[in-house]
């Protein structure tokens, strides 16, 4: 399970996207696991990335079957406590989690699916959501919010369902302007 995974979906959408999910065997003696986790910090500028991390014991071969309560370090602050329960992997490639904020509360519930491949078809994510939904109550299949993420964490290269590509575009091509007019001033001199 260890390694790097993406967020290729959530329900409901959240107000993270472009997530990137590294998870470290610290000690495997003493079952520490570190989970680093990355994501653009906001739709209008999602180059900005924040990383939050936590450290959690893990018993090796052993299912929890209440899930794992945990927060993050995100600096200046931890987190909220929030539940994370893996619903299913294979290790290798797919991972449904589910959890909630709040555990007296079902309307702070959520379902993700993380891959190993950053970029996968929209025929494989349509195949991942119709199979969370038909063994999950946490997925409900054609209202999950795909993450398309790119190849790097580049501002360009990631998009969330609610992020606004008119101001991801306007940004690029304010960029675009600064750089040639940079290089139009060396040609001058």
């Amino acid at each position: 399970f260890s390694g790097i995974w993406w967020e290729v979906a959530r329900q409901p959408a959240g107000i993270d996207f472009c997530t990137q999910v590294n998870i470290t065997v610290l000690d495997q003696t003493n079952d520490n696991v570190l989970i680093d986790t990355t994501y653009g910090v906001s739709s209008d500028y999602p180059w900005v990335n924040q990383t939050m991390n936590a450290t959690l014991t893990v018993s090796d071969n052993s299912a929890s079957n209440d899930g794992y309560n945990f927060t993050y370090w995100n600096p200046p602050s931890y987190t909220p406590y929030t539940v994370f329960k893996v619903l299913y992997t294979d290790y290798t490639d797919v991972t449904f989690i589910c959890g909630y904020t709040n555990q007296t509360d079902n309307s702070t519930s959520f379902g993700i699916i993380l891959t190993r491949d950053r970029t996968p078809t929209t025929d494989a994510l349509n195949k991942l959501e119709s199979n969370a939904s038909s063994q999950f109550a946490n997925f409900l299949n054609g209202t999950m919010a795909l993450i398309t993420q790119g190849e790097t964490f580049f501002y360009f290269s990631c998009y969330a369902a609610g992020a606004n590509p008119t101001t991801i575009i306007s940004l690029l091509l304010i960029a675009v302007a600064f750089v040639l007019g940079l290089c139009s001033d060396l040609l001058i001199i």
